[in-house]
């Protein structure tokens, strides 16, 4: 089976956010959805964000302006690093060891 990718679609809303069911407008940029009983991984398993959007009434016109904070200073970000180790041709994985390791980059 390896080769096959599976998509999932998860569409979050403000609107139907956490905080935007419970009317909390104190930081408007930042909010939580639920998952149902969440999104559930397994070992090898990769992420990625193919595309997102903005929507906001009254912008028919295509022009959303974002405020934000110029980042002077580098951002530090932490990334899992992934090692295969004990080759097993047998198992379904084909590793017995899978090492992870948890590095914090600029």
């Amino acid at each position: 089976m390896s080769g096959l990718t599976r998509t999932t679609l998860i569409e979050c809303p403000r609107s139907q956010s956490d905080e935007g069911m419970a009317n909390n407008n104190q930081n408007p940029s930042r909010w939580t959805n639920q998952t149902g009983d969440g999104i559930h991984l397994k070992p090898g398993d990769k992420i990625s964000v193919h595309s997102s959007y903005v929507s906001e009434i009254g912008a028919e016109a295509g022009q959303i302006q974002i405020k934000g904070q110029e980042l002077n200073a580098s951002v530090e970000i932490e990334t899992t690093d992934t090692t295969n180790s004990l080759y097993v041709d047998k198992l379904p994985s084909k590793f017995t060891l899978v090492e992870k390791e948890n590095t914090k980059k600029q």
